[in-house]
């Protein structure tokens, strides 16, 4: 009787990780996918990331941000890992009052777009999970635009919880911790979409004396006509940003950031908010304060 024995392989995946990352890049070879596909194939590759059986593969090909993309998307009040620690650097160089000439030290992006979508294709090649890995190239040369858009707005809404030992001098905060936290929020940035063809995600950090500086974390430049529906421009302003979702999802086959539909009003939706949310607008240090009598 002859046993056959697999050949050894470099790396190990459980069977709903194989089953589930073939389905989410099938979406995305076939260009069916839009920006759940891709969290839930960013999701299922964390899992094989930080599994300690596949420790070999962390050093390779932008692995690294790729699985911090990974954390941000499954846990999105982060308070530790990579992007939160360079949001950290910023907020506590530029918070200051004399924190104002750093401004222009700081880099335009934090994190490189397509240093993220070339690790998810290093990983896809390298870890051999993928069952036709010659159909991996080809996706990635046709639908790499589109992957940006669907990292950028899953980026959205997140947020960091800061804490460091001036912050207590640069930051009100109202919110009853024994530990001072100060919460910065992301924010999808449309501003730029018709003049320069670029979407951006931006940290939002107040600076001395009331201002918001909004710090570009991962920038998708290079966009086609159409990448943002229109109706993604008309959402509800207020303190608390934008309340209405944002995703990118297929509209008569195109791939495109647009505006979800709740099913309320702006009002029922901004009473959830007020009650709900944490406080993703700290107020800075050099801002007169005044009781309101009711």
């Amino acid at each position: 009787m002859r046993i056959y024995l697999p050949p050894p392989g470099p790396y190990r995946f459980s069977q709903q990780q194989i089953i589930g990352i073939n389905h989410y890049f099938a979406q995305i070879a076939g260009g069916v996918f839009d920006e759940d596909d891709v969290r839930l194939l960013l999701i299922h590759l964390r899992e094989f990331l930080v599994n300690g059986d596949n420790i070999a593969i962390r050093s390779q090909g932008n692995a690294g941000i790729l699985r911090e993309i990974g954390h941000s998307i499954a846990h999105t009040i982060r308070d530790r890992g990579t992007i939160h620690g360079r949001i950290r650097e910023v907020v506590r160089d530029v918070a200051a009052a004399n924190g104002m000439s750093k401004l222009t030290q700081t880099k335009f992006a934090l994190f490189d777009a397509d240093k993220i979508i070339d690790g998810l294709k290093n990983v896809l090649l390298s870890s051999g999970v993928i069952y036709d890995s010659s159909t991996i190239e080809p996706a990635f040369q046709t639908r790499s635009q589109d992957l940006k858009v669907c990292l950028i707005s899953m980026l959205h809404g997140l947020i960091f919880k800061v804490s460091y030992p001036e912050s207590r001098t640069h930051f009100y905060v109202f919110h009853r911790t024994s530990e001072h936290i100060v919460y910065i929020r992301t924010e999808l940035d449309l501003s730029n979409v018709h003049s320069l063809h670029e979407l951006r995600v931006n940290a939002r950090i107040p600076i001395y004396g009331g201002a918001i500086f909004s710090q570009c974390v991962i920038l998708c430049d290079g966009l086609g006509a159409g990448k943002v529906d229109t109706e993604a421009f008309n959402r509800t302003g207020s303190r608390e940003g934008y309340l209405e979702a944002v995703k990118a999802l297929r509209k008569n086959g195109q791939l495109v950031i647009t505006k979800v539909e709740p099913g309320v009003d702006s009002t029922e939706i901004l009473k959830v908010f007020r009650s709900c949310s944490y406080d993703t607008e700290p107020i800075s240090r050099g801002v007169e304060l005044r009781r309101i009598d009711s």
